[in-house]
C-alpha cells in the first residue's frame, strides 16, 4: 500500500479529486478545520480549479485513489507574512503510514525552493495526534492560543519549524 503512494502538486484537472478529499476531511474530522463541509461541498469545479491555480495543493495518491492532501499559503503572525501549512489530511485507511510525512516534505520542499526559512501552521487544541506529528517533525508551539473563527469555543495553537 504505502510503497505505491505518490505525492504530487495538484493541477486544475485534479479539481474533482481535490474537492473529494477536502470533503472527506471535513466530514471525517469536522472540528479540525476552519471551514465546514456545507460551505465547500456544493462549490462548482470551477471554484476548485481556481483554488488550485491560486495556491499550491499537494495530493497523495494510492493508485488512482486520493488518500491525503495539504496546501500551503500565506500565514500571518505578529504582523508579518510567512508560508503556512493548511488543510493537512490523511484518509483513515492510510493513517499511521508515511503519507502525512510525504505531504509535509512536499510542502517543505516547495517553500524552501521559494527561499523561505520557516514554516507555520495552526493546530486545533485537542487534536493531539496532529500536534504530536508536527512536534516530531520539528514544529514547536509559539505565540498565544486564539479562538477558532467559526467556533470560538475551540482554540488554535500556532506552531513553527525551521526549514
Amino acid at each position: 500500500m504505502i510503497d505505491e503512494v505518490v505525492v504530487r502538486r495538484a493541477a486544475p484537472i485534479d479539481a474533482p479529486r481535490a474537492r473529494e478529499i477536502r470533503c472527506l476531511a471535513l466530514y471525517e474530522s469536522p472540528l479540525a478545520y476552519g471551514t465546514r463541509l456545507e460551505e465547500v461541498a456544493t462549490r462548482p469545479l470551477r471554484y476548485w480549479r481556481n483554488l488550485i491555480r491560486q495556491r499550491p495543493w499537494f495530493l497523495a495518491f494510492d493508485g488512482d485513489t486520493v488518500v491525503g492532501m495539504a496546501t500551503t499559503d500565506t500565514y500571518h503572525f505578529n504582523g508579518e507574512t510567512h508560508p503556512g501549512v493548511y488543510g493537512m489530511y490523511v484518509a483513515p485507511s492510510h493513517r499511521g503510514t508515511r503519507v502525512a510525512l510525504l505531504l509535509l516534505e512536499k510542502i517543505k520542499e516547495f517553500n524552501r525552493s521559494c527561499g523561505h526559512h520557516r514554516l507555520f501552521l495552526d493546530v486545533v487544541i485537542g487534536n493531539d495526534r496532529a500536534e504530536g506529528f508536527y512536534e516530531r517533525e520539528g514544529f514547536r508551539r509559539i505565540g498565544e492560543v486564539r479562538p477558532l473563527d467559526r467556533d470560538p469555543r475551540r482554540h488554535l495553537t500556532p506552531m513553527v519549524c525551521d526549514l
